[in-house]
């Protein structure tokens, strides 16, 4: 008797599923974007010999992060939309993308790393609101 991990050579698949609101921003995202699909941090260990001859390295993980930057926003976009998400991003993860019709795989599965921070940003109350995130992308 054997067993079989891997039926017909398809590995097996896990996936979260999370429902919930979409929150569309008011204004597209700006130059300056850190796309989290590009912006890894890698923990890694570097051997060295003890006359500092490169031994190799060991990777121990890695993430991927982000500071998501919404600029321009009304205050009535911003009380009305973001600040339920702001409420919501502090305990639950939350899926990002940036420009979804022109790059659909590059979304993130994030979470907050700190508080959102907002602030009014020029003299006709328009607001900007900044949010570091972490996350695993695809």
């Amino acid at each position: 008797m054997s067993i079989t991990l891997f039926p017909n050579g398809i590995a097996p698949r896990m996936a979260v599923v999370y429902v919930g609101k979409l929150t569309v921003i008011e204004r597209r995202m700006y130059v300056g974007h850190r796309i989290i699909n590009y912006n890894t941090t890698a923990n890694v260990i570097t051997g060295r010999s003890e006359t500092g001859i490169f031994l190799g390295r060991i990777s121990l993980g890695a993430f991927n992060e982000s500071q998501i930057e919404f600029t321009n926003m009304t205050p009535q976009f911003y009380r009305s939309d973001l600040e339920p998400f702001r409420k919501a991003a502090i305990t639950r993860p939350f899926f990002f993308a940036w420009r979804p019709s022109l790059y659909p795989l590059e979304v993130g599965y994030c979470w907050a790393m700190s508080d959102m921070t907002v602030q009014n940003s020029v003299s006709n109350g328009f607001m900007t609101a900044s949010l570091n995130v972490q996350g695993i992308v695809r």
